[in-house]
């Protein structure tokens, strides 16, 4: 059984609990781009940490990659979109007569 598959799944689920329901723009956009940080820095220490015995291990790479790709695929681009829509649509709303 794969591994990967779970922990995205997992995250999916976890960052569904952890965004408001109506979530405000600058604090998504600030998730998002901390995501996004940690997500490529993550896989680019895994990468460089590849010869160790740490990551010799198919089940800790294999979960390292897919913790941190999830960050920076997956929970990064959701977080910098809905905060970038939620932004324009708050701008819409704030007009006055």
């Amino acid at each position: 059984m794969e591994v990967v598959p779970v922990v995205i799944t997992v995250m999916m689920i976890i960052a569904f609990f952890l965004f408001p329901k109506r979530p405000t723009p600058k604090p998504l956009i600030i998730a998002g781009c901390l995501l996004s940080v940690a997500g490529w820095g993550g896989i680019f220490l895994g990468l460089a940490l590849g010869d160790t015995t740490l990551m010799q291990s198919e089940l800790v790479a294999g979960l390292w990659m897919g913790v941190f790709g999830t960050f920076a695929g997956l929970l990064a681009p959701v977080a910098l979109v809905t905060g970038i829509f939620a932004l324009f649509r708050n701008r819409k709303t704030k007009r006055a007569p």
